[in-house]
């Protein structure tokens, strides 16, 4: 069951339910596979069900946890090129997504533009923003110009939009998936260095992470910019919605995964480290099938998790949802 699932369950109690304890244990760790740089983002394959689409430092793989087969560039080479799988070069990826079976978007860092893959042929195109110029405008197609792109997401809310960040620019923005048209959704000074994103589909709002530590909330109706929590110690790198109000979030420079709690409230709060000792730099966050992936330093995790629940714990005397995650079978 997924986590998203997990914490949305209804429970017919007449008391309120607080995640507060998520535990993975140390002994069911799984290395699902090896990679040669940090993994920054992984999405389930739309294209090869079973598989698992990652970044790669200048490229994007896929892999099935015993095979792997290279959809893009070349890990060990820097450059810009429009070709045909392997062939074909970008400068950093940290983000892309899916907008249909056949056609990805990727967001080419250091070449400061967005860019399409087609899955049948693996080829290339060029898609929004002006590739090798940095710059900040909203424009029509690829008259549009970026900072460094992180990351890109489809809106679960507007499928018509995707939402980048643009982390030079202090900006999320917003590309048009048909034709590539860039408009800016919000820009606020505490979206300096802006990262990483995740959207909660219920309300459309999006949370994302900055260099300078910060997590913030983007009202998606009225566009503005509220700073949720500090994360004075670490590095935060992507982060999930796992419940109305729960955040999993990685830390990459503490080396954790945890739950940032009441995030609706004006102090919310870390509930601890979910797996100690367990990750090194951890970056990306993928919840599918049942299973929690981690993207790390030249690895991929992967643990299952199973709900149970508890009432009248000793030590609160409250209803716990506790998430163990035990080892999966191969």
């Amino acid at each position: 069951m997924p986590l998203s699932h997990v914490f949305n369950m209804q429970l017919h109690y007449p008391v309120i339910v607080h995640l507060s304890f998520c535990r993975i244990q140390r002994s069911s760790e799984e290395n699902f596979w090896s990679t040669n740089s940090e993994v920054f983002h992984m999405e389930a394959d739309l294209w090869l069900p079973g598989y698992i689409i990652f970044t790669d430092q200048h490229s994007i793989k896929t892999t099935n946890g015993a095979h792997e087969k290279v959809i893009a560039g070349d890990p060990t080479l820097s450059s810009y090129l429009e070709h045909v799988g392997k062939s074909s070069r970008f400068s950093w990826i940290h983000g892309f997504t899916q907008i249909s079976k056949n056609y990805m978007i990727v967001a080419d860092r250091d070449n400061y533009c967005l860019r399409r893959i087609v899955r049948r042929t693996l080829q290339t195109f060029p898609f929004s923003g002006k590739c090798k110029r940095a710059g900040y405008s909203d424009s029509s197609g690829r008259d549009g110009l970026f900072g460094r792109v992180f990351a890109v997401m489809l809106d679960a809310i507007n499928k018509r939009q995707m939402f980048v960040t643009d982390h030079d620019n202090q900006a999320l923005r917003t590309v048009d998936t048909r034709h590539g048209d860039v408009s800016t959704f919000a820009r606020a000074s505490s979206l300096i260095n802006i990262r990483f994103m995740t959207q909660d589909v219920n309300s459309g709002d999006v949370y994302v992470t900055t260099s300078y530590r910060r997590i913030c909330q983007i009202n998606y109706r009225r566009k503005t910019v509220r700073q949720i929590a500090t994360a004075g110690w670490s590095m935060p790198s992507e982060l999930l919605v796992v419940g109305q109000n729960t955040l999993l979030v990685a830390f990459e420079s503490s080396h954790t995964v945890g739950l940032l709690d009441d995030i609706t409230s004006n102090m919310p709060f870390f509930t601890g480290n979910i797996c100690p000792k367990c990750f090194d730099t951890p970056h990306a966050l993928l919840d599918t099938n049942g299973s929690l992936f981690v993207g790390q330093n030249k690895a991929i995790k992967r643990f299952a998790c199973e709900l149970k629940l508890f009432s009248g714990y000793p030590l609160t005397h409250m209803p716990l949802i506790v998430c163990f995650l035990s080892a999966l079978l191969r």
